[in-house]
């Protein structure tokens, strides 16, 4: 019996040409410069197409659309190292929320499950996982958790006729494909960070920062051992446990922004996207 071949159709390739461009698009916008002291980056506005993509045109095809996006974004106009090794968070964060979403063999809550629980053993191998080991407690797990919670619900609520249940369905695969983005661009920041940043300047950062704590507390209310361990011997975790906040407003930002595009485009032409599962 001959080999079957894997085929686009050319609903399939317009499809990813259109999202494709649309990621490309969206990255020259400014953005959201972040710093917490420093210069690490901003929150681009293409994260929430990542889950978005995934949901609409599958696993397979939305991290297809993604990657080639991000390929095009990241050669122009110009290539950095970081901008390079963060490529593949947006096809991770569409393969997520697409696996979600979708009852075939090969894609379903399982694989996003897989995904994400490899994603957080991955902040465990870095230095800094052992220097932060609750990190991903406050928003990578939960998420995780809602996977093996709900399971299929996930892609019966997405299929759904009920609005409220659609959103609910694409709320919970959009947070999924956020937090997977998120993991892999923590991994890949503290992987290349050698490169990109200034340790003294980052380590000054934390003192001063510590510093500014400090004065907080007087006499009566002496300093705490962790503002004093932070202040003397600032660490790289230390400086991603002081980021959960601003990460927690970021990815819920983007969950809802991927959640009311994605439920307006499936409640409207949902039949476009949903005609068949992917295998």
């Amino acid at each position: 019996m001959p080999r079957k071949r894997f085929r686009l159709s050319t609903r399939e390739i317009a499809l990813i040409a259109v999202f494709a461009a649309l990621i490309a698009i969206v990255t020259r916008l400014p953005g959201i410069p972040i710093s917490l002291g420093i210069p690490t980056g901003k929150i681009e506005f293409s994260v929430p197409l990542y889950p978005l993509a995934g949901i609409l045109l599958g696993p397979w095809i939305g991290a297809l659309a993604v990657t080639i996006g991000n390929l095009i974004a990241w050669l122009i106009p110009k290539s950095t190292v970081l901008g390079f090794l963060f490529i593949p968070a947006g096809a991770l964060a569409a393969l997520s929320a697409g696996f979600l979403s979708r009852r075939a063999k090969w894609a379903n809550w399982k694989g996003a499950g897989v995904l994400l629980a490899i994603l957080i053993a991955l902040w465990y191998v870095t230095p800094v996982g052992r220097e932060a080991p609750l990190y991903p407690f406050f928003l990578h797990v939960p998420a995780l958790i809602l996977i093996l919670i709900c399971r299929g619900k996930i892609s019966e609520f997405v299929n759904s006729a009920s609005r409220r249940l659609v959103t609910v369905g694409v709320g919970i695969a959009s947070f999924v494909g956020v937090m997977a983005d998120h993991m892999w661009g923590n991994v890949m920041f503290i992987t290349a960070l050698q490169y990109v940043v200034d340790m003294k300047a980052f380590r000054d950062a934390l003192k001063n920062l510590g510093m500014a704590i400090a004065l907080g507390f007087s006499a009566n209310n002496p300093i705490p051992d962790w503002v004093y361990q932070m202040v003397t011997n600032p660490t790289l975790g230390n400086y991603f446990m002081l980021s959960i906040p601003v990460a927690a407003v970021e990815r819920i930002v983007f969950t809802a922004i991927a959640t009311v595009i994605s439920v307006g485009v499936i409640m409207a032409i949902g039949r476009l996207f949903f005609a068949r599962s992917e295998a």
